[in-house]
């Protein structure tokens, strides 16, 4: 609704002045706040007096909260107006007019009938509302305070301070509370009023070793002895960790504070091999798997990391016919995106494709319908893969029987020569125990249990369990039992079986923490193709550009923000301690143990 505002001013000599200003609304306000397209500015005037509206007949008024509203000199809270009718709003006398613009509906005049008068003037002069009508001067009083604050605390506190234990009238340090800046931080909570806990030294600044005194884990960042940066070595601990915000977190986990270094590593530490990082989702470089190259050594080397292929790529991966159809096309795309599947030989033979098969796999039970987490389950943190155990998770299936005689006896899986010395002893206890059920074995040996033993018959019955005991050893250490998933060997000489040693990664990625029960509303094969992989040797990880698809900048609003420390941690455990001058000297761990090793915690 368009409206024409009139405000309308008697003069003393005579005439009317006229000020019109045009309003639009689907609702006309009425009051005295400067949102209303009716300006009322008397201080009897509620904020929000009235609303007018268009309705069938007319315009309807309506007064709102407890403002008094008068329709043809009769009070009301609503009325129906036609154009000539007048109302009024406290000292407010106002008509509805037809417009004289054109393209406006209506218009309203608005008089003040009955302005305040001399009462305000009679008010203000009774009054003192000013400084100045008090005869005190300004600047007097400011000094004045200005004096009372800095004595009481300042002057006190710092005197208190320093007066001596014994002098008179020293009751302890005075008002020094009013120095603190805020409440503490909830972990320091039990220091309470403590305050020379952290604040040793009068008017100096909180001193590293002061934090490290308790601290005394902390680990650097980097190896301060091939890394001589200021940024390392110079900057504070309350620098990062700041105290007295309240139940805040101490540390800072701005996006900032790391990449001001890392933005441009290259040039403040060339000697490093790490790449330069601004920001997750436009300058981080790809990721890089630590991969297990000699389990013997152990030989580990850093292999970048392919993506996943494009969705409609995916799609025809998965409509594929078969596993091996699966697997050719998804090599074929990681080749066209120029970066190889990293390989990793950790001794093992596991093909992830004949467990995931569609419709299960066969087990001493029957069919079993496996899923990723039928064997990978998180630890009790939620942040690894617990390892996998063969007696928990494999022997439901891989049961290490190597007599069918004694359905009930297995082998342990343990080291090679245990496992031939207990088949000897066994075969051993059986041929002189006798009653061994195997027709194809002498008579000796299938004699009545506890029958006695010539010295022949002795020999005789341990040259048939040293025989029987090799043939269960070959068909034990050999490709049907321990070499379906190890890699095995066998002396021609000797016929001693040997098995490659085993190191399984427990994390690819040791310098970035990745928790999976946060993801665990996400699919497995999202992010880990196992179920085209036929050998254990894959990398089964994705590259960053699955990870973005979720995760975005620290500022990002329609992805979950990801700062640095989302994945990183500051003090890495594989560093010397941060301690103060004089600590202990450390010595460098094993660098390939700790790549595998190093467990941060975001």
């Amino acid at each position: 609704m368009d409206v024409e505002v009139n405000y309308l001013i008697h003069k003393q000599r005579g005439g009317i002045a006229k000020r019109t200003e045009q309003r639009s609304g689907a609702t006309i306000r009425l009051g005295r706040g400067t949102q209303n397209e009716v300006y009322l500015p008397d201080p009897r005037v509620p904020l929000e007096a009235a609303t007018i509206e268009p309705r069938q007949g007319g315009y309807f008024i309506e007064a709102a909260g407890t403002a008094e509203l008068r329709v043809k000199d009769a009070p009301t809270r609503s009325a129906l107006l036609a154009v000539g009718d007048k109302f009024a709003i406290g000292p407010y006398d106002l008509e509805l007019v037809a417009a004289e613009a054109e393209g406006h509906d209506i218009g309203v005049n608005v008089v003040l009938a009955r302005p305040l008068g001399d009462d305000l003037a009679r008010l203000q002069a009774n009054s003192r509302t000013s400084l100045a009508a008090t005869r005190l001067s300004k600047r007097a009083m400011a000094w004045l305070f200005f004096l009372a604050i800095f004595a009481g605390f300042l002057g006190v506190p710092v005197a208190s301070y320093f007066m001596p234990a014994g002098a008179p009238g020293n009751h302890g340090r005075i008002w020094d509370t009013a120095w603190v800046s805020g409440e503490i931080s909830s972990p320091h909570k039990f220091i309470g009023e403590k305050c020379d806990t952290c604040h040793q030294q009068a008017f100096v600044m909180v001193q590293d070793n002061t934090c490290t005194s308790c601290h005394t884990s902390l680990h650097n960042h980097a190896d301060p002895k091939l890394f001589q940066l200021a940024a390392l070595t110079e900057t504070r601990c309350a620098t990062c960790h700041k105290e007295h915000e309240g139940p805040q977190p101490v540390t800072l986990n701005r996006q900032e504070f790391c990449a001001d270094c890392h933005a441009d590593f290259g040039n403040k530490a060339p000697a490093s091999k790490l790449l330069p990082v601004g920001d997750f989702a436009k300058a981080h470089p790809q990721f890089q798997a630590s991969v297990v190259t000699d389990p013997a050594g152990p030989a580990v080397q850093r292999a970048a990391l392919p993506e996943l292929p494009p969705a409609d790529v995916m799609q025809q991966i998965k409509a594929a016919a078969s596993i091996d159809a699966k697997r050719d096309l998804w090599q074929e795309a990681v080749a066209a995106g120029g970066v190889p599947m990293p390989q990793e030989n950790s001794g093992l033979k596991f093909p992830h494709d004949k467990h995931l098969t569609a419709g299960g796999v066969r087990s001493p039970t029957g069919k079993v319908e496996m899923q990723c987490t039928t064997c990978h389950v998180t630890e009790a943190g939620g942040e690894l893969i617990r390892p996998i155990s063969m007696e928990r998770d494999c022997a439901s299936c891989h049961r290490l029987h190597f007599d069918p005689a004694v359905p009930n006896r297995t082998v342990p899986h343990g080291k090679p020569d245990e496992v031939q010395d207990m088949l000897r002893d066994f075969y051993a206890g059986v041929a002189l125990k006798g009653g061994y059920a195997d027709p194809t074995a002498p008579a000796i040996v299938r004699r009545r249990p506890g029958t006695e033993l010539q010295e022949a018959e002795r020999q005789e019955a341990l040259a048939w369990a040293e025989g029987r005991a090799q043939s269960a050893i070959d068909a034990v250490m050999g490709k049907s039992i321990c070499g379906s998933c190890h890699t095995v060997t066998q002396d021609e000489a000797s016929r001693a079986w040997t098995v490659a040693p085993v190191r399984v990664a427990q994390r690819w990625l040791p310098k970035g923490g990745f928790h999976h029960a946060s993801h665990d509303t996400v699919a497995c094969q999202s992010c880990h193709l196992a179920e085209i992989s036929n050998t254990s040797a894959d990398v089964l990880l994705p590259g960053i550009g699955t990870c973005q698809t979720c995760h975005g900048s620290e500022a990002s609003v329609d992805k979950v923000p990801s700062p640095c420390v989302t994945c990183h941690i500051y003090h890495r455990p594989d560093m010397p301690p941060q301690h103060a001058s004089g600590a202990t000297a450390w010595a460098p761990p094993d660098a390939d143990a700790m790549k595998l090793a190093a467990r941060p915690h975001p």
